[in-house]
């Protein structure tokens, strides 16, 4: 009978110093919330230099099944992450978002930050990088806002249509090397560099180029110009 007053006075005591070190917590992270205006804890944040307040979140997180309602009302009033991971999509999504809507576009510069600073260049390289193991509607949502899934090949595009417009406006595509668009695009250095890797091109990018009559040999093509001159000239001089 003893004993068993000894173990009900010992799990009273247990559960009084749980309870007690659950609130000790609790009132940490609702200082860190009101410090820094959300309660989004690094896992490796220490409160006060000292406490480990992160692990102590992570916890919360992985033990959110045997938390009493009355805990994780509380954790929600203070707007607690349950799933970091969705929490830095949403973020990340809603710059996006806002970059769009003020640029026209999602072509991100690497090096970008947000007004306040978030790196959303980074988030943007870090997506392109997980495209394989994204949920569909995740991949559904940046389809929707033009997301850039691969640079060089939207480059490609982009310069390509320049072309296109240089040869409905002069009628071939004998561009010169130092030609500039009128919106600064270097197109003659891009069209000598598609001769140069022309082995290295796409099956369907170098039948594109074709169907344009683009000059893969500008030396050849000159040399047949000039020959085609040198013909009138003869037919009409006699010599």
């Amino acid at each position: 009978e003893l004993d068993a007053s000894f173990s009900e006075a010992l799990q009273t005591r247990l559960v009084e110093a749980t309870t007690a070190s659950w609130e000790f917590w609790f009132g940490l992270l609702a200082m860190y919330r009101d410090e820094s205006g959300h309660s989004n804890v690094p896992t490796n944040h220490k409160a006060e230099g000292i406490f480990k307040l992160g692990s102590w979140v992570s916890r919360q997180r992985s033990f959110y099944e045997n938390l009493s309602l009355d805990r994780i009302k509380r954790l929600d009033a203070l707007g607690f992450i349950w799933d970091p991971h969705t929490a830095l999509w949403e973020a990340g999504f809603k710059k996006l978002q806002e970059f769009s809507d003020s640029e026209g576009h999602c072509k991100v510069p690497s090096t970008h930050r947000a007004d306040d600073g978030y790196k959303l260049g980074s988030w943007v390289i870090s997506i392109r990088g997980k495209k394989e193991n994204l949920p569909i509607d995740r991949v559904q949502s940046l389809d929707s806002l033009g997301f850039i899934w691969d640079l060089l090949s939207n480059q490609w595009e982009e310069i390509f249509s320049r072309l296109r417009q240089y040869k409905e406006r002069e009628g071939h595509c004998r561009v010169s090397a130092n030609h500039k668009t009128n919106d600064g695009v270097r197109l003659g250095n891009w069209v000598v560099y598609q001769r140069t890797h022309k082995d290295d091109l796409p099956l369907d990018l170098f039948k594109r180029l074709d169907a344009l009559e683009f000059i893969w040999d500008a030396r050849g093509d000159q040399w047949e110009k000039a020959l085609i001159k040198l013909q009138a000239f003869k037919d009409k001089e006699g010599h």
